[in-house]
């Protein structure tokens, strides 16, 4: 009997064991099937990698497809600058009809806040070449359903300089047919986009900022790329965040001058000219020799008004006359500039576009000959412009400028700066002091910085001191909207962070990979809040400098004191008066607080807010209470704790037993205020915060603020 029961369970596993694959399966196949595969462990590559899918990161699929062009793909040499673009055709591209395709939603714990953008190569080969683009079909999903579309074709290659030798390389893109991007420039119709990699910014935020303050500023007098983030796939190949940009070109959206025909030898054209630095490598180099000349830059450092390397953008090649003719004519308005500035001397350009003497003016003054001799052949007011943006972000590129010039016949035929590009390296993300502090003025003073870097014209323009007072009315008509713009810094980076996480995921840079001209803190950064926090922390200074130089801002002697002894994190990083820290770590949050980590052996946690050092002059006698807003964690080691701080002032130059105050903490996740009643006297030297008496590694502190009052 027992026998049989054994024989009779034993039959019951085996058929179990062959049903269970079969029941297995079914179970797979019973939901949605996803549309987009995703990768083995045997197809996964290293990060950089080209062919197959090397990353499993997948967002939600399309829910709205459209029907590919059927213009006909071809692989040719592009022999462009990274800012030119093709004649496009008049002919908008009309919205195909849509269909259905299966989704399938993130895991829960992901967020999918931006717009998602599929590359797929004709050949299933990754785009590796800036020379020759690569035939593609382009999806755009995760927005809004009329700004998607599916399987459009379109060619890719790479672009750009110093990123284009990375591993997470930026884009051009250039579809068969024109087409809008996500709403950008009014819903503006054009063949042309760019896909910027910010591979070598960490908070990912830089060129989108200063765009969006080039925008505020440059409104209607010059062209400046709207944009915004998307993640970008290429072949199912996650490769992060992208910002997608408008392509700098001649274009009746763009910059909006005429555009040579590819034939066409007339000198009176429209001419964009894309700064290149001391680079003559691209197609149709203009080199443009400005004099010569010896000017003082504000700092009283004197060098000449050398010349310029720029290349010709759109309506393909120039003639060698072509090229020669603007390089004469910008040539000569340069003089014209400096002559006018610097030696009050004046001149205007005869039919031939030579130099020749000025002696009729409506003005009387110096100051007003200058703006009259100028303005006739320069938009002043995009100069300015120009100037202010490249100084609020303290670009290093700011020397690879470009500017552009109308004349054909019904031509504006002045010089106008823009349109406005490359702010990878602005924003402090440089090594440099000039570059790196958020005081002082930077883009009108010759600066060397790995080679000389300097827009010479501004230098130029701001010997003039009408052109330095034009900033002043144009700082206040717009400083409020450039500090909305400052603040939306947080925002967005708590908005996009698991977005700007898989970011980082895919692209280990965070953490100190040096990329050339960063500075040691800017590379420490371990996760992205902390780079974009700096940036807010950065800019907010900045700003406020600023508005002391252009602005009524007026800092007096009380006010520096404020300065140190109001320390409020939700208005700006005030880390760098954080020192010595004992068994802890501190990080600036972009959200308005620092945050602080008992670290190590969590044995004694402190950390030092060092006034003297770093430049204030209290007297402890005007500062009886000491207010502090802090938060602690629930998820803490301790419900209840309590904090000490030691009162470093007069004779007490150290942290000394005995002198010090206490206060209870609540470990409920909320912001309290505390009140501290001190008795101290004598010059404050710093403050010992010992945030936690007891604890463990990991427990956190949140302070908001930390202000020294009566």
């Amino acid at each position: 009997m027992k026998r049989n029961l054994l024989s009779l369970l034993l039959c019951l596993c085996l058929t179990f064991a062959m049903l269970l694959p079969m029941l297995s399966a079914c179970n797979d196949n019973s939901g949605e099937q996803n549309t987009t595969e995703q990768p083995t462990s045997e197809q996964t590559e290293e990060p950089g990698a080209s062919g197959s899918d090397t990353h499993s990161t997948e967002p939600p699929a399309n829910t709205n497809t459209e029907p590919a062009d059927t213009a006909d793909q071809t692989t040719a040499p592009d022999t462009e600058s990274d800012t030119a673009s093709d004649t496009e055709s008049d002919t908008e591209f009309d919205t195909e009809s849509d269909t259905e395709q299966g989704t399938e939603p993130p895991p829960a714990e992901q967020s999918w806040t931006l717009p998602i953008l599929r590359v797929n190569t004709t050949d299933g080969h990754d785009v590796t070449s800036k020379e020759h683009y690569k035939t593609c079909t382009v999806t755009l999903e995760n927005c809004s359903e009329p700004m998607q579309f599916a399987d459009v074709t379109a060619n890719i290659r790479v672009r750009g300089n110093s990123t284009a030798v990375t591993e997470k390389k930026p884009f051009r893109l250039k579809f068969d047919k024109k087409r809008n991007m996500l709403g950008l420039n009014d819903g503006a119709k054009c063949k042309s986009w760019c896909l910027m990699a910010d591979y070598y910014d960490y908070s990912l935020m830089r060129n989108s900022l200063s765009f969006r303050m080039c925008q505020q500023l440059l409104d209607g007098y010059s062209f400046a790329s709207e944009c915004t983030w998307v993640e970008l796939y290429v072949n199912g190949d996650y490769r992060g965040v992208y910002l997608l940009c408008e392509q700098t070109q001649i274009n009746p959206h763009r910059v909006d001058i005429y555009e040579k025909q590819d034939t066409e030898t007339n000198l009176e054209i429209g001419y964009l000219m894309v700064g290149q630095g001391g680079r003559t490598d691209e197609p149709n180099t203009v080199q443009i020799n400005y004099g010569g000349m010896p000017m003082t830059d504000l700092d009283g450092t004197t060098m000449s008004f050398g010349g310029g390397n720029f290349s010709l953008s759109s309506g393909g090649d120039y003639t060698r006359e072509q090229i020669d003719f603007c390089s004469k004519v910008v040539g000569n308005i340069a003089r014209i500039c400096y002559f006018a500035i610097v030696e009050n001397k004046y001149y205007k350009l005869d039919e031939n576009w030579e130099l020749v003497r000025k002696t009729d003016f409506t003005g009387t003054t110096d100051a007003e000959k200058q703006i009259e001799t100028i303005a006739a052949y320069v938009d002043i007011e995009s100069a300015v412009r120009m100037y202010m943006t490249d100084e609020i972000v303290k670009n290093l590129d700011s020397g690879t400028f470009n500017m552009y010039i109308d004349l054909s016949p019904d031509g504006a035929r002045k010089l106008t700066f823009g349109p406005p590009w490359d702010f990878d390296f602005a924003l402090a993300n440089t090594r440099y002091g000039t570059t790196h502090s958020p005081k002082g003025l930077y883009a009108a003073n010759f600066s060397v910085s790995d080679g000389m870097r300097v827009n010479t014209w501004y230098v130029l323009f701001c010997n003039a001191e009408w052109f330095r007072e034009m900033c002043k009315p144009i700082w206040m008509e717009q400083r409020e909207d450039l500090f909305a713009i400052c603040e939306s810094i947080p925002v967005d980076a708590q908005q996009h962070k698991d977005a700007f996480d898989r970011n980082f995921d895919r692209w280990r840079v965070l953490g100190g990979i040096n990329q050339g001209h960063q500075a040691d803190d800017v590379l420490s950064f371990k996760e992205h809040m902390d780079a974009a926090s700096f940036v807010y922390g950065w800019l907010t200074k900045r700003l406020i400098y600023l508005d002391t130089v252009w602005g009524d801002r007026v800092v007096t002697e009380d006010e520096e004191d404020k300065e140190f002894s109001h320390l409020d994190f939700s208005k700006a990083d005030r880390s760098d008066l954080f020192d010595g820290y004992n068994s802890s770590e501190g990080t600036y949050s972009a959200l308005g607080y620092f945050r602080l980590r008992i670290a190590g052996d969590g044995h004694d946690p402190y950390v030092h807010i060092k006034y003297e050092q770093n430049g204030a002059k209290l007297d402890a006698d005007d500062y009886s209470v000491i207010e502090i807003t802090y938060r602690t964690h629930a998820s803490n080691s301790q419900a209840e704790n309590s904090a000490e701080i030691f009162l470093c002032a007069g004779s007490f130059q150290n942290p000394t037993g005995g002198v010090s105050v206490h206060f209870d903490t609540v470990a409920d996740g909320q912001w309290h205020t505390v009140r501290i009643p001190v008795g101290w006297s004598g010059e404050v030297h710093q403050l010992r915060l010992d945030f936690f008496n007891g604890g463990k590694p990991g427990d956190v502190f949140d302070l908001q603020s930390i202000i020294l009052t009566n």
